[in-house]
């Protein structure tokens, strides 16, 4: 049925999918994964992982467990593990994760905090392009 959709990236794929030809606004909250394709304006969380697949275009706050960006992203994002942002990921917005991966081509513009095992730390970027 989802053959020929774009998929969110591997490891992410969850209970609820916003497909690519979706538009939701408003509140997206779940206890399981989430997996975005589509358009999204509003709030995300969710208590497991979320995926912002390629053709995502999300203007959202964000909170979830573990993050993966690989579309793009309008708004705070709080990862309460790991944050990943792809090769075609694009945030514009803070962001906040115990551990950052960021790979070379992806866009970000905003402050960063990282919240370890007993410190925190506190890096500003204006745009970084790896």
């Amino acid at each position: 049925m989802f053959k020929d959709a774009p998929q969110a990236p591997e490891g992410t794929a969850g209970e609820t999918i916003v497909g690519n030809s979706v538009k939701l606004e408003g509140d997206l909250i779940s206890d399981e994964n989430i997996s975005i394709n589509g358009k999204v304006s509003g709030k995300i969380a969710t208590s497991k992982n979320l995926g912002i697949g390629e053709t995502a275009e999300v203007k959202a706050n964000i909170e979830a467990e573990n993050i993966v960006i690989a579309g793009k992203v309008e708004g705070d994002v709080k990862a309460r593990e790991k944050l990943e942002i792809t090769e075609t990921g694009k945030v514009t917005g803070n962001i906040s994760a115990k551990t950052l991966a960021v790979s070379p081509g992806a866009l970000f513009s905003g402050q960063c905090v990282m919240e370890g095992e007993g410190k925190t730390e506190e890096v500003e970027e204006e745009e970084a392009e790896e």
